[in-house]
């Protein structure tokens, strides 16, 4: 299944609906945490199949079905626990270096309105800036200046009676803030002064409208 699917990926780089479907398959066989989930991402790694996941976001920007659905798959290959855990950092290291997370910080921005596109995008963004490790604190910084601190206050903010997006968007502000030292705590600043930002804005919106 697996050969087959990379090779659908391959060769229909252009068509949406081959790209989404492949990466919601691709999703499923890397969903879990047993040994068997573990097995079956690994071996989807070494299929290639994470960069024709960031390519088929790169390449279909305004497709919601495949930003929703590549984030789902790029979620489900940075799980790994306990002795998985050297592996599904390899991973996901590998999708860090072939620049998803700006493509998932703009999956979030482009679809704004869609919450299967907010709560996967979220979990995608959260297990990416997982860690405080140097390579985590790098991809902590590309999300920052992608924008994804307004973005998910903002998603917070607008999505206030989902549930999991709350939870979802607490859970990567705080992959996002944590770590010490002057890097970490520059975004933690960052993060108060956008909070009181938009807090400010919708003050004075509701006051506007009174």
């Amino acid at each position: 299944m697996l050969p087959l699917l990379v090779a659908a990926l391959r060769s229909r780089p252009l068509t949406a609906a081959v790209q989404a479907s492949g990466c919601l398959a691709l999703g499923h066989l890397a969903h879990g945490e047993d040994a068997a989930a573990e097995a079956r991402r690994q071996s989807a790694a070494a299929a290639g199949a994470i960069p024709l996941v960031v390519m088929a976001m790169r390449s279909h920007a305004h497709e919601l079905d495949v930003q929703s659905r590549g984030c789902y798959a790029l979620s489900s290959f940075l799980v790994g626990r306990g002795d998985a855990a050297a592996a599904a950092e390899a991973r996901r290291q590998q999708v860090v270096g072939a620049g998803a997370i700006p493509l998932v910080v703009a999956a979030l921005q482009v679809n704004a309105q869609d919450p299967y596109v907010q709560r996967n995008g979220c979990i995608a963004l959260g297990r990416l800036a997982a860690g405080v490790e140097l390579e985590a604190e790098a991809g902590k910084q590309v999300a920052i200046e992608a924008g994804a601190i307004p973005l998910l206050l903002s998603a917070m903010r607008r999505l206030h009676g989902d549930a999991k997006m709350q939870t979802n968007g607490c859970w990567v502000l705080s992959r996002l803030v944590e770590g010490s030292g002057p890097a970490a705590d520059g975004r933690r600043q960052a993060a108060m002064l956008l909070g009181f930002s938009l807090l400010l804005g919708l003050t004075l919106t509701l006051t506007l409208t009174l």
